[in-house]
């Protein structure tokens, strides 16, 4: 049992985490003892959509130095019903819906679709957004993996092989 005060965190993650911006960061860099530079992903960060007008707000440090910066909105954890749970065996009683799929992506391919629920990745629980993003590192592109997911009361595996992202 919960006492009020992790209600109280719950509802509030629960109201904010639409707003939750990442960022891939982009920078030039030279090879060593190659002419020219290549755009290199140099990391990532997160941030917080601040205003009705799409206002970002984040640390200096997650965009410093930049050459590109791009944003997309996280998806957003959400409980799931005990009965779902059970009736599926679910390692979690969360997951993370799914807000919008990018024509073209990977998602898109796979047949994931607005509305769906991710519960596991590659044979690991995905509880939230935070666990996805553990996963999907640079290792992960152009891997065939695996995502399992709630539509309405049905359990699917998709295949899902990831790409980099879009540039530019």
């Amino acid at each position: 049992m919960l006492d009020e005060y992790s209600h109280a965190v719950i509802r509030a993650v629960e109201q904010v985490s639409p707003s939750v911006v990442t960022f891939h960061v982009y920078k030039r860099a030279r090879p060593r003892g190659a002419n020219g530079s290549r755009e290199i992903r140099a990391g990532t960060g997160s941030g917080f959509l601040f205003t009705p007008d799409g206002f970002i707000l984040t640390n200096s440090h997650v965009i410093n130095g930049a050459g590109r910066v791009e944003e997309t909105l996280a998806g957003q954890n959400v409980p799931l019903h005990r009965r779902l749970v059970r009736y599926h065996g679910l390692p979690d009683d969360s997951a993370i819906l799914v807000v919008a799929v990018e024509d073209g992506s990977p998602a898109q391919r796979s047949g994931l679709v607005e509305g769906n629920l991710i519960v596991v990745f590659d044979g690991r629980p995905v509880a939230g957004i935070d666990d996805l993003h553990r996963l999907l590192t640079d290792a992960r592109v152009g891997v065939p993996s695996q995502v399992t997911i709630l539509r309405g009361t049905e359990k699917l595996n998709l295949p899902l092989t990831p790409t980099e992202g879009r540039r530019g």
